[in-house]
């Protein structure tokens, strides 16, 4: 029921009580779902993904917090409305991510600097921990559990977390948000600001200078490098999807035609098609456009996985 000023939902301690026991006892009594922990998962036959449940709990929470190791573009784009609701709504949220394995991407961080409700701390370590916090004056809500805030883990990596529901006295809630409050304040989070971020980006070109390729980890952590390239004595060999591309680009060759567009989702091998193609046709020159430097800089690397160094690049 609704409280006199009709703002907050109130719940029943009883009523919490006989759903835990229904969850984790079990009961003649089905599980109310408004107290239910549940198994949360990335399930297309279902209908059902993280995502889906974070923006759900986002819709309705006073405050947020989140810690997560890994921040992707796509992982805020997927979430950008909410995020500008809250912000429309100036419900304040915090986000804890980190340093770890150099896999962040500079511009996936300054996107989170577009929302001034938001607090953003970057943890200069090896923080791993993922755990998404919905803050209400009665019941709150907390996801523990493998999801990232990246595009694949929130829809369709197989991620296992768990949502847990409780009132403000909860142990469980209390020694989480514990351990989010100490890693807050821990001398090594350091706040997301456009000085911080220049400098993180020298850093990553120094790793990258050395031969550490973020773009490389990037795609291996995220899980949309072209995993389904088959590497036989190093040599790349196209997978299902780029067989049939260019299959289909060489028919339009046959008949002479001088343009063709491909459409396919993130993380297929779109980059690898494109370097495969140029081998296959030769072509004497080749210009690659894109809208990023990184974007550019990592398919340099595709291509020259694929081309050697029988083609001169530059970027």
């Amino acid at each position: 029921m609704a409280d006199p000023d009709g703002m907050h939902i109130i719940y029943s301690v009883t009523e919490f009580a006989e759903t835990l026991k229904a969850s984790f006892i079990g009961s003649s009594k089905p599980a109310d779902e408004r107290y239910a922990p549940r198994f949360v998962v990335n399930d297309k036959r279902r209908a059902q993904n993280v995502l889906t449940m974070i923006k759900a709990e986002l819709a309705d929470c006073v405050s947020f917090d989140f810690s997560v190791a890994f921040i992707t573009s796509s992982g805020i784009q997927v979430l950008v409305q909410i995020l500008n609701e809250l912000k429309d709504r100036n419900i304040p949220g915090r986000i804890l991510t980190s340093t770890y394995l150099g896999f962040n991407d500079p511009e996936a961080l300054r996107k989170l600097l577009e929302f001034p409700n938001l607090k953003t701390k970057v943890y200069e370590g090896d923080l791993h921990a993922k755990g998404y916090f919905f803050n209400r004056p009665t019941l709150s809500t907390f996801i523990i559990g493998s999801s990232n805030l990246t595009h694949q883990a929130l829809t369709c990596n197989k991620e296992w977390n768990v949502l847990f529901r409780s009132f403000d006295d909860g142990e469980m809630l209390h020694s989480a948000k514990e351990e989010y409050e100490s890693l807050w304040r821990d001398s090594n989070s350091k706040v997301l600001t456009p000085m911080w971020l220049d400098e993180y980006e020298k850093r990553l070109r120094n790793r990258e200078l050395n031969g550490y390729s973020r773009i490389r980890l990037r795609e291996y952590v995220e899980g949309i490098e072209d995993i389904d390239l088959e590497h036989t004595s190093e040599r790349i060999t196209p997978n299902n999807m780029q067989k049939n591309a260019l299959s289909a680009l060489q028919v339009l060759h046959d008949r002479g035609e001088r343009r063709a567009l491909l459409v396919s989702a993130t993380g297929t091998g779109k980059t690898y098609l494109s370097a495969l193609e140029v081998e296959q046709q030769r072509p004497k020159r080749v210009l690659f456009v894109a809208h990023r430097q990184r974007i550019l800089d990592a398919s340099l690397h595709s291509y020259r996985d694929i081309l050697g160094d029988s083609y001169t690049y530059s970027v």
